[in-house]
């Protein structure tokens, strides 16, 4: 389970941008989690809750953003969000995309006590 050293990293993270801002307690971290990135948001809550134990972060909100997959035809312009089985373009039917949204895994803000 990846989750348990992605939490720990994002730890480490958030410590340090914490740190920085002379904070006493971190309150919540908003992480934004696409659909391809290979990350559980479930389990990533539960491992941050797990790994952030005895840091700033201990009893942190964990607010988790699920971007859509999003996709652009290279042969049309089109964007669209793919159907569930099939990534061609609803509009001209090519296969020929690019993913748009979907693949990150970011830390996007915190707010913290000071």
């Amino acid at each position: 389970m990846h989750e348990f050293s992605i939490a720990t990293r994002l730890l480490e993270l958030v410590e340090e941008q914490a740190r920085r801002a002379g904070a006493r307690r971190v309150a919540s971290v908003k992480v934004v989690v696409g659909k391809l990135s290979g990350v559980v948001p479930e389990l990533l809550r539960e491992a941050f809750e797990f790994c952030s134990k005895g840091t700033l972060a201990e009893g942190a909100e964990l607010v988790i953003e699920e971007p859509p997959l999003r996709c652009k035809c290279r042969a049309c312009g089109a964007e669209y969000e793919p159907e569930a089985f099939s990534l061609k373009c609803p509009n001209c039917g090519a296969a020929d995309f690019e993913i748009t949204s979907g693949r990150e895994l970011l830390l996007e803000s915190l707010e913290v006590e000071a």
